[in-house]
């Protein structure tokens, strides 16, 4: 393993370094065929405490002169590498290894596979790092020649789909168009731009080619809109989390003034801001783990949930038809905490991957938020009953234009999901178990560090203790 940082070892890597040489060509070692192989190679003999210590003890390469001579290299890389030792059980020398995975890391960085060949380019460009000089090897050197001539052709027409779009033409005088972007797999099913899972063989995208999709997206359109919004989205999965991979906006050198909108980032020469969101795989990760849930199951959830849900709103309904708008605003407290716990509910059960099935299950958000609106039209003392009403009666034909739509769709998705009587029956929402979240430090806070309090008057700050 390599890294940009030099390690400096004890004087005893020169013992070691050849005591493990001479341990990975011998099958089924043992003390006594350690020593006989170890006085061939240097011709003199240590003790045997000395040679087990130097098998357990994992070691980091110095970077010296003498590796020019002895692994060009290691010396080229001008890195750290790390000898593997042998765990010793009384007096054994077994197979197991102590690894460099056994070293807690000070932070983990991770990189998309995406901006892997533009920082290898990067790097390149600016301090000369590359295959040739990582691995000056002639087969090396050949190699990073012809990737670095080479014509690099491949067609993007076929490597995204565009799964929503719409124009808005009245945006204060403006036509705003959005795009949204779903990259597409290969025929094998694995991404084609490069996921960072083990089953992704193609990786043919990289994030300069996910541009290119943009700026022809952007050349199509430009003629017909005076805004383009575009949102690349690496999969399903991450289109319904609205985990985005890149967003760019294009906005036509000809508006000026309020009409011009404000630039999500820096705009380059072809007038488009750009958002990388390099931290796309971590939060897909983290979405994998403590958002998506299995589809039963949050059919289930809803299902439930709105049960609870259907029988509050009758009563809140059957109120309102045969009250006042101001004695109904009173009268909801009998009602008010199902609703609220159900708008709680609906909104906490995870989502799903299917975004068709997660499209549908935004309605059980859209009528339980109305209803809890309700809550608060209560606090609006300076508002006429005439004012009231209204919006209390803009939420009511919100709800009933909603709940055909979710009655239809329980039943077309409970046959599309197979849910089962006995999926209804054994599902239970209120015991759903939650994910515990917990944070593992990664850097290390330093001494130096401050604590800041804020308040309302002024900021204090003490030294970290």
């Amino acid at each position: 393993m390599a890294s940009s940082k030099r390690l400096v070892v004890p004087m005893t890597f020169i013992l070691l370094s050849g005591n493990t040489t001479t341990l990975a060509t011998i099958n089924n070692p043992t003390p006594e065929k350690l020593h006989e192989g170890f006085y061939a190679e240097h011709g003199f003999s240590i003790e045997n405490d000395n040679l087990l210590h130097f098998v357990a003890t994992p070691t980091f390469i110095k970077h010296c002169e003498e590796l020019k001579i002895s692994n060009q290299r290691l010396y080229e890389q001008d890195g750290a590498f790390f000898i593997c030792s042998n765990i010793v059980e009384n007096g054994m020398i077994t197979s197991n290894l102590v690894t460099l995975d056994s070293v807690l890391p000070s932070m983990i960085i991770r990189i998309p596979y995406e901006y892997k060949s533009h920082i290898k380019t990067k790097l390149n460009e600016k301090h000369g790092i590359n295959a040739a000089s990582i691995y000056p090897e002639l087969p090396a050197v050949s190699a990073y020649l012809k990737e670095k001539y080479k014509r690099k052709a491949i067609s993007l027409d076929d490597k995204y789909e565009i799964v929503k779009s719409n124009v808005n033409e009245n945006m204060r005088g403006r036509r705003w168009a959005e795009f949204f972007i779903i990259l597409k797999m290969d025929k094998s099913g694995t991404f084609v731009c490069g996921r960072s899972y083990p089953n992704c063989k193609d990786r043919h995208l990289t994030i300069d080619n996910i541009k290119e999709i943009v700026r022809q997206i952007v050349q199509k359109n430009r003629n017909s809109s005076e805004v383009i919004s575009i949102f690349v989205a690496n999969s399903n999965e991450d289109y319904v989390s609205v985990n985005w991979i890149l967003r760019a906006q294009w906005i036509s050198p000809q508006l000026t003034g309020f009409l011009k909108p404000m630039s999500i980032g820096v705009t380059d020469e072809d007038d488009i801001s750009w958002v990388e969101n390099k931290s796309y795989s971590v939060n897909a990760e983290f979405y994998e783990n403590h958002s998506f849930v299995d589809d039963t199951h949050l059919y289930v959830y809803n299902y439930k949930a709105y049960q609870i849900f259907k029988n509050a709103y009758a009563e809140m309904k059957k109120a309102y038809q045969q009250m006042s708008i101001l004695d109904f605003l009173q009268e909801r407290i009998k009602w008010e905490t199902a609703i609220a716990q159900c708008s709680r509910d609906f909104g906490d059960f995870g989502i799903s991957k299917n975004k068709d099935f997660n499209d549908f299950l935004e309605a059980f958000l859209t009528v339980s938020g109305a209803a809890d609106n309700l809550r608060m039209y209560r606090t609006y003392k300076d508002r006429t009953p005439q004012n009231l009403e209204r919006l209390v009666k803009y939420d009511f034909d919100d709800i009933e234009k909603h709940l055909p739509i979710i009655e239809n769709g329980l039943h077309e998705w409970r046959v599309q999901i197979s849910v089962a009587d006995t999926d209804i029956e054994s599902i239970n929402f209120q015991k759903q178990k939650k994910p515990l979240f917990t944070f593992t430090q990664t850097i290390p806070v330093s001494e130096n560090a401050l604590v800041v309090f804020i308040n309302e008057s002024k900021a204090k700050t003490r030294t970290w203790l």
